[in-house]
């Protein structure tokens, strides 16, 4: 009886094990190519998602180098667009500033590249196109903002094309509309997805210890009663 209680606590914790976990790669856009980058202190720089479900994102990574030593301005302004077409739409859904950890991701040329990760409030996205919007520091007039030097001269890193370039720039809010851009940008979005977790091989080998002892345990009090 005690290895069946046993075997019971042991597909009990096993069930627990099985939530899906959070912080899943959503979006992967790829990263960094080291062909280049584009500048993101007086551009509002965007590109283009695709989720094939229902998706929440909790968080965002994106790789940029700077051409000064102070050119990353403390903080990331950031906004997700709903999509028109081949541009950003009108409808924000979601934004804010953050102030991201930076990490290190090597050089392109001679200058420093870093991998930016930041949090969001969790944002419950459908299937569909969107579009992820950064800025270097606050967002302001251009006429308001940094002269564009070497001190302020941070660029987004761009990722081989997949297929869906649609990058695009707004040269400010207040000022017009958003151009092209060529090319792809190097992020990626994570959160909770709608699709089912795989067990992991270590869970796989508990459910197969747990049915073995309620196994043995049934046979057990079969032979007493023989």
């Amino acid at each position: 009886m005690r290895i069946v209680r046993s075997a019971l606590f042991t597909l009990s914790a096993i069930a627990c094990m099985s939530v899906p976990a959070a912080a899943q790669l959503v979006y992967d856009n790829g990263a960094p190519d080291g062909t280049g980058g584009s500048e993101m202190s007086i551009w509002l720089q965007a590109d283009n998602f695709t989720l094939r479900g229902d998706a929440t994102i909790s968080s965002v990574r994106f790789w940029a180098f700077q051409v000064g030593p102070d050119s990353y301005k403390g903080s990331v302004f950031w906004q997700i667009l709903n999509n028109a077409g081949t541009q950003p739409g009108t409808s924000v859904l979601a934004t804010g500033s953050a102030d991201p950890t930076r990490t290190g991701a090597g050089m392109y040329g001679r200058f420093q590249q870093y991998q930016y990760d930041f949090s969001i409030s969790p944002l419950a996205l459908s299937s569909g196109t969107y579009y992820l919007a950064l800025h270097n520091g606050p967002l302001v007039p251009i006429h308001d903002g940094p002269v564009l030097g070497s001190d302020f001269q941070m660029y987004w890193s761009t990722a081989a094309d997949n297929g869906t370039s649609h990058g695009a720039r707004l040269q400010s809010p207040f000022d017009g509309g958003w151009n092209v851009n060529s090319g792809e940008f190097a992020f990626a979005l994570y959160g909770d997805t709608t699709q089912s977790v795989v067990p992991e091989p270590a869970i796989i080998a508990l459910t197969g210890t747990g049915l073995l002892l309620l196994g043995l345990g049934a046979h057990r009090r079969r032979s007493r009663k023989g």
